[in-house]
């Protein structure tokens, strides 16, 4: 997940939105790119997140922390977490129709593993092209969101 300072955080819908494109042009970039890792970790780790349905999980709070947290911050946070997941699931059935969610997210943890690890080379062309027909998918529906 993205890790922000509590106070300044942006909307998910727009900041994974960015980690998808940038992802995106990575792929279609030269392959020694700077910093590539970390864009596709961080798509690993929303992936995960998709499969379990914990991405509308409230943010937990510090135990000392006596702050009273607004009901309408739960409320939009919640609304957010709910857009992630609904722009997640259609780019999961406009590329992957008939697969279940485990089996997308395992075909996808695979290509942007090696992706991360440079291994660029053992992918499939078909493998490299659903990732990337999966990443404009989400990108698409996270701008519509």
């Amino acid at each position: 997940m993205l890790i922000a300072e509590q106070s300044r955080r942006g909307r998910p819908t727009v900041l994974y939105g960015i980690l998808a494109k940038t992802a995106l042009s990575q792929l279609e970039g030269p392959s020694e790119a700077k910093g590539r890792p970390a864009y596709f970790q961080n798509l690993i780790r929303l992936l995960d997140l998709y499969r379990l349905d914990t991405l509308h999980r409230p943010t937990p709070k510090a135990v000392l922390d006596r702050r009273r947290t607004a009901s309408n911050n739960i409320r939009r946070d919640k609304i957010e977490a709910d857009a992630v997941q609904a722009a997640l699931a259609h780019a999961h059935k406009a590329v992957f129709n008939d697969l279940s969610k485990e089996q997308v997210v395992e075909c996808l943890t695979a290509v942007f593993s090696k992706l991360g690890q440079g291994r660029d080379a053992e992918l499939a062309s078909d493998d490299l092209q659903t990732a990337k027909r999966f990443l404009i998918e989400l990108t698409q529906a996270l701008k519509n969101a």
